[in-house]
C-alpha cells in the first residue's frame, strides 16, 4: 500500500513538472513518456482483478467507436500516425481514471497525496515571488504584478487554483488552519497574475465553498457572503488599473461583431460549430483541429474555414492552435462524440450519490462538483486538460476518491479499510 502510494505521489509530481516547466527547459514531451512509465509500472503492481466502473467503460467503448468512425469518414485525417497520436492525446484522462481507480487508497493516503500537490504548487508561487521581488523578471503578461517566466501566466494562475480547492478540501476534513492561510495565500497570487479566467476561477471556488458546506439553517449566511465576495471582487476589478485595463481590452476583443473573423479563440469556436454542423453528429477526425498533430502536419481544414488568416492560427506559427479546449473537442468529434466525452470527463459526479452516506459526504462534493467545474471553465481559454498538472487531480485523484467512495459505501460509513 505504502510502496503504490509514493509511486502515484513521485509520478504525478514528476509529470505535474515537466508539464508545466517541460517548455521552456525544451522537454516538453518528457511527461508523455513519464506518464507511459506510470501507466505501465500501475498495471504490472495491480495484484487483484483491474477493475473499472462498467458504466464508464461502455461509454468509453462508444466513445472510441465514434471517434474511429469520425476519423475514418473524414476527408480531413492526415494519416493513421497522426489519428492514433490525436486519439491517444485525447484519451489519456480517460486511460488515467481507470489506472487511478484501481489505487485503493484510505484517507490518511489520499491526505499525503494532496499535501504533496499543495506543496508543489506552494513552490511554484514561491519561484513567482523570487522572480518578482529578487529577479524582477518581464513576465510574459505585462500586466501582472506577480511575474513569473518559466511557467505560461495562464497555467501558472490555473494551477494555484487547483491548489487552492486542495487546500479547502483537507480544511474541511481536518479544520487545521494552516490549510485557511495557504487557501487564501493562493487565493492572493492568483489575484496578483492578473488572468481574468482564473480570478473568475477562484471567486467560483470560494462561492461554491460556501454554498456546499454550509448548513441548511446557515445557507442564508452562506448566499450573503457570497454576495459580499462577488461585490468585493467587481470592485476590485474596477479599482485596480491592471486589472480594469485589462478588462477593457478583451472587451474590445472579443464583443466585436467580427472578432471571429480575426481573433483566434472566438474564430476557433465559431468554427468549431461550423464543423460540427457540416460534419453532423461526427466532426472532422482525431489530429485535425487544434490537437497536437495539427503541430505537426498543418490541416487542410484552417485553409477551408479561412482560419489560415488569423494571427497565430496559420501555417507557420502554432501560437494559438491549441489555444482553447472544448473547441477541438467538438470541432473533432462533433455533438455525438462530445456528449460521449463530457459523459466521461464528468463521471466522478456519479459518485455523490453512493457518497451521501459518509460522514465527509459534504467535503467530497466540494472537491469533485469544484475540481470539474472550475477546469471546464478554465479550459475555455486554455487546454488544461490536455496538460499533466491538471489530469493527475481531475481525473488522477477525483478516480482515487470515487474508488474510496465503492468502498466505503459496500464495507461500512466513513472508517477507513
Amino acid at each position: 500500500m505504502i510502496s503504490r502510494l509514493y509511486i502515484y505521489i513521485l509520478f504525478s509530481l514528476l509529470c505535474g513538472v515537466v508539464s508545466v516547466l517541460g517548455d521552456h527547459f525544451g522537454v516538453g514531451m518528457l511527461d508523455y513518456l513519464l506518464f507511459s512509465i506510470f501507466i505501465a509500472v500501475s498495471v504490472v503492481m495491480t495484484k487483484k482483478k483491474f477493475m473499472v466502473p462498467k458504466r464508464y467503460l461502455v461509454i468509453l467503448a462508444l466513445y472510441v467507436l465514434v471517434m474511429a468512425v469520425t476519423s475514418y469518414m473524414s476527408p480531413y485525417t492526415t494519416g493513421f500516425v497522426y489519428v492514433l497520436i490525436g486519439s491517444i492525446a485525447t484519451l489519456m484522462p480517460f486511460i488515467l481514471f481507470m489506472v487511478s481507480y484501481n489505487y485503493v487508497l484510505n484517507e490518511n493516503h489520499i491526505g499525503r497525496l494532496i499535501d504533496a500537490w499543495i506543496c508543489l504548487i506552494l513552490v511554484l508561487c514561491g519561484i513567482a515571488l523570487i522572480e518578482t521581488t529578487v529577479l524582477t523578471s518581464q513576465a510574459q503578461d505585462s500586466t501582472a504584478i506577480l511575474k513569473i517566466t518559466l511557467i505560461k501566466p495562464g497555467f501558472f494562475a490555473s494551477m494555484t487554483n487547483q491548489g487552492t480547492i486542495l487546500s479547502l478540501f483537507q480544511y474541511s476534513l481536518s479544520k487545521k488552519k494552516k490549510y485557511v492561510r495557504i487557501a487564501l495565500i493562493l487565493t492572493s497570487a492568483v489575484v496578483l497574475t492578473v488572468q481574468l479566467k482564473a480570478i473568475v476561477g477562484v471567486m467560483m471556488i470560494w462561492m461554491l465553498y460556501a454554498l456546499i458546506m454550509s448548513d441548511k439553517n446557515r445557507r442564508g449566511r452562506a448566499v450573503a457572503a457570497i454576495a459580499v465576495t462577488a461585490i468585493a471582487a467587481i470592485f476590485m476589478m474596477i479599482s485596480i488599473p491592471s486589472l480594469s485595463s485589462k478588462i477593457e481590452k478583451y472587451i474590445g476583443l472579443y464583443a466585436g461583431e467580427e472578432s471571429y473573423d480575426k481573433v483566434a479563440r472566438p474564430a476557433l469556436y465559431y468554427q468549431s460549430v461550423n464543423i460540427a454542423n457540416d460534419f453532423f453528429p461526427l466532426g472532422s477526425g482525431q489530429g485535425t483541429f487544434g490537437s497536437i498533430p495539427v503541430n505537426m502536419i498543418y490541416n487542410q481544414i484552417y485553409y477551408d474555414y479561412g482560419l489560415d488568416g488569423i494571427y497565430g492560427l496559420g501555417e507557420t506559427g502554432d501560437d494559438f492552435k491549441m489555444d482553447t479546449h472544448w473547441s477541438s473537442i467538438l470541432g473533432e468529434n462533433g455533438y455525438l462524440g462530445t456528449i460521449l466525452y463530457l459523459m466521461l470527463f464528468c463521471y466522478p459526479l456519479t459518485f455523490l450519490r453512493k457518497a451521501r452516506r459518509l460522514q465527509s459526504y459534504k467535503s467530497i462534493r466540494f472537491i469533485i462538483m469544484t475540481v470539474i467545474i472550475v477546469v471546464m471553465f478554465e479550459s475555455l481559454t486554455l487546454c488544461i486538460p490536455g496538460r499533466m498538472a491538471f489530469m493527475f487531480i481531475y481525473a488522477g485523484l477525483l478516480s482515487i476518491i470515487c474508488r474510496r467512495i465503492t468502498i466505503a459505501g459496500k464495507y461500512y460509513e466513513g472508517s477507513p479499510s
